[in-house]
């Protein structure tokens, strides 16, 4: 049961790295000529604004850069983002019993599994 669980998540999000990857190209992929250096800690700073301190304006910039990261096939510089992720998992322990939260998840999960069920050519 474990096994599913984790191969579930583990195509979960592959199709929203894929599906913002998508949507990061269709924009014009505006981070493509940015020194490598810089896109990380670019992506460090956006991810400390909308994960550690919750202000969502900067989502777009987080996900496409995260994008460009995955297109150059780079990992995502995790060790820049420690104090931010022990913010982030403080804010999301303080959603415990939002439903809005849990409604967006909810809602991702069930678009995921429409997609999966889509016929495919």
């Amino acid at each position: 049961m474990t096994d599913k669980i984790e191969e579930f998540t583990d195509a979960f999000l592959d199709h929203i790295g894929m599906e913002e990857a998508r949507v990061y190209l269709e924009r014009g992929r505006r981070f493509r000529d940015m020194p490598v250096e810089d896109l990380h800690q670019a992506w460090a700073d956006a991810f400390d604004l909308v994960c550690g301190h919750g202000d969502e304006k900067w989502r777009e910039d987080l996900n496409d850069l995260g994008a460009e990261l995955r297109l150059r096939r780079l990992e995502k510089p995790a060790h820049l983002v420690q104090d931010a992720m022990k913010r982030a998992s403080a804010r999301v322990s303080s959603f415990r019993g939002n439903d809005e939260g849990r409604k967006t998840v909810r809602d991702d999960i069930g678009r995921f599994l429409d997609e999966m069920e889509k016929p495919k050519n």
